[in-house]
């Protein structure tokens, strides 16, 4: 007897799949409903089959719901029915073709749709679920064309830039393939308003109630009012024409520590920050003072590649930027102390280069003489243990992958004793090239090399090289090295090749401690050799002497003799 064999009957009606909402474009992470629809077959109980060219796999029913579309969701779809309680299906429907395309999405970052004239604000054009796919990005401002970088930056804005902004990508591949133009995101730079002063009652008698009123006409939410009275300048004459302003300024300086580390070694890397608390939405200039001598006057104190001479007490104070001659108090200061390290154990992380490219994992090695590390990073002015897997450590040298997806984070190994290693700074970019630079100080002497790489970590097969934005060597291949590098060497490095650029790299040059041993010349040598056979002559005549007197039987005591040999030779 053989096996039973099933036999459908295909029906002549061909179902149709429709789409929900009936849109020419879906975007990433908007819904979709697709529907098998059988005509003529409404009081048929029906079972549903999907196929699909999609990585989606649909449920075997009438409809196929997606409720954050995504570019796996692209594809061909089409079903067909078959009747539950007969052995007869309907044809199988044509295909029908879903797309979803990556969205573009405008963001503003600070995220204020309405500065004032001279602020700064960045625009980003995000292409959401754009995978690893690189990107050439488009800009338009009231329908006209601008810059074609990722950011759109705006420095000290003017009114003129107020408008509409949208962005689009496109593949960097070569294929004709973007994305839609983004909803568009409306930016306003306005003049700073005039505030209003207004006095209730607006005749006055002595002893009277007055009220005094600061107000904003637009927008009239969200500001700080400070209050400034006008005294006569009793000086200057009796009836007050000349009068002088008397400002309080309540915010309070406060100086801060990036990485919080009072104590740091000699060749790290720390900032200094000002910050006015209360200082509202204040322009600020800034003054510091290192043990009571002026410094630089800008918010951040950035202090790379330390020195011992760079300890002492930092404080800090602000001033309005109107011109105005108003001020906050000095800070209370902050000491920051500078010390050499210790030569007893050495413990670092291993790494070859601070650049990487994003979305890419990079291997960190705590290395030293001891056990127990742990990796800690300083991100989002926070400090945090980054994840890393179970094997990563062991007795001598402790590894962990982490995962760039950050701009930039601060990286250090602990030891349970409260000891820790250098910090290294890890910044990860979406450029197509990077520069592999010294991590650590060099000292003065030694040899480097930088190499120009791409992302499948190859030398740039032409590449210039810059150190302090002046190219100092062109059209290499890939890499450079400087030999016996000197103080002058240090500065800010980077590279071009490929139509890309690295960013920027510090590297510090430490002075050498070692100093040449001394030869004595030909003339100190002769010298000590006749010194040395006079002194074996004498040596010899005195012991002759002393047994020419021992046979004459003299008292002349020979250790007398042995005194004097001893006194010849030390000379």
């Amino acid at each position: 007897s053989s096996d039973p064999i099933s036999l459908d009957k295909i029906v002549s009606t061909r179902p149709v799949v429709t789409q929900q909402p009936n849109w020419p474009h879906i975007f990433s992470g908007e819904s979709v409903t697709l529907q098998c629809e059988i005509h003529g077959g409404r009081n048929t109980q029906w079972e549903y089959e999907w196929t699909t060219s999609s990585s989606s796999t649909p449920l075997n029913q009438a409809v196929h719901r997606i409720s954050r579309a995504s570019s796996s969701n692209s594809g061909g779809y089409r079903c067909r029915g078959r009747k539950t309680l007969e052995y007869s299906s309907t044809a199988w429907s044509n295909y029908f073709q879903l797309t979803v395309s990556s969205r573009a999405v405008v963001s503003l970052q600070p995220n204020w749709p309405h500065i004032y004239r001279g602020e700064s604000i960045t625009l980003i054009c995000e292409i959401q679920d754009g995978g690893d796919t690189e990107w050439e990005y488009k800009w338009e401002k009231n329908s006209m064309n601008h810059t074609a970088q990722k950011e759109f930056n705006i420095i000290e804005a003017y009114t003129s830039q107020t408008g509409e902004y949208r962005c689009k990508g496109r593949h960097r591949s070569g294929q004709r393939s973007s994305t839609e133009w983004s909803d568009p995101v409306s930016l306003t730079v306005s003049d700073k308003p005039e505030p209003k002063l207004t006095v209730s009652p607006s005749w006055l008698s002595p002893g009277a109630s007055v009220t005094l009123n600061c107000g904003v006409e637009y927008p009239s939410a969200g500001w700080r009012f400070y209050w400034y009275k006008l005294l006569p300048d009793r000086e200057a004459g009796t009836c007050g024409n000349t009068i002088k302003v008397t400002v309080q300024v309540t915010g309070k300086a406060v100086v801060s520590l990036q990485p919080n580390w009072p104590h740091i070694y000699k060749g790290e890397s720390i900032t200094l920050i000002c910050e006015i608390q209360d200082g509202g939405d204040t322009e600020w200039e800034y003054e510091w003072e290192k043990n009571s001598r002026p410094h630089r006057t800008q918010k951040e104190f950035n202090i790379i590649g330390t020195y011992t001479s760079q300890t002492g007490e930092y404080r800090c104070k602000g001033r309005h930027r109107s011109g105005q001659r108003s001020s906050t108090e000095w800070s209370d200061p902050v000491s920051l102390t500078v010390s050499c390290k210790s030569n007893v154990s050495i413990k670092k992380i291993l790494i070859t280069r601070t650049q990487h490219f994003r979305r890419k994992y990079v291997t960190l090695t705590c290395a030293g003489n001891s056990s127990h590390w742990k990796m800690k990073r300083f991100f989002e002015e926070k400090v945090e243990q980054p994840w890393c897997s179970s094997s990563w450590m062991s007795m001598h040298e402790s590894t962990c992958s982490i995962f760039t997806s950050h701009t930039s984070a601060v990286y250090w190994c602990e030891f349970d004793s409260g000891e820790f290693s250098n910090a290294v700074n890890i910044t990860s970019h979406d450029k197509n090239v990077v520069l592999e630079s010294p991590v650590y100080p060099v000292t003065e002497g030694d040899s480097v090399t930088f190499r120009c790489i791409n992302r499948n970590k190859k030398l740039i097969s032409i590449a210039d090289f810059y150190q302090n934005g002046k190219l100092i060597k062109n059209k290499t291949k890939g890499e450079m090295t400087l030999h016996a590098v000197s103080k002058s060497d240090e500065g800010f490095y980077m590279c071009k090749g490929s139509g890309s650029q690295s960013a920027c790299s510090w590297m510090a040059v430490n002075p050498s401690n070692l100093e040449k041993p001394s030869i004595p010349n030909t003339s100190h040598r002769v010298l000590w050799l006749v010194r040395l056979v006079i002194g074996l002559v004498l040596v010899i005549v005195l012991l002759l002497l002393c047994y020419y007197r021992k046979i004459k039987g003299e008292s002349f005591p020979c250790s007398y003799c042995m005194y004097h040999t001893l006194i010849i030779q030390n000379n």
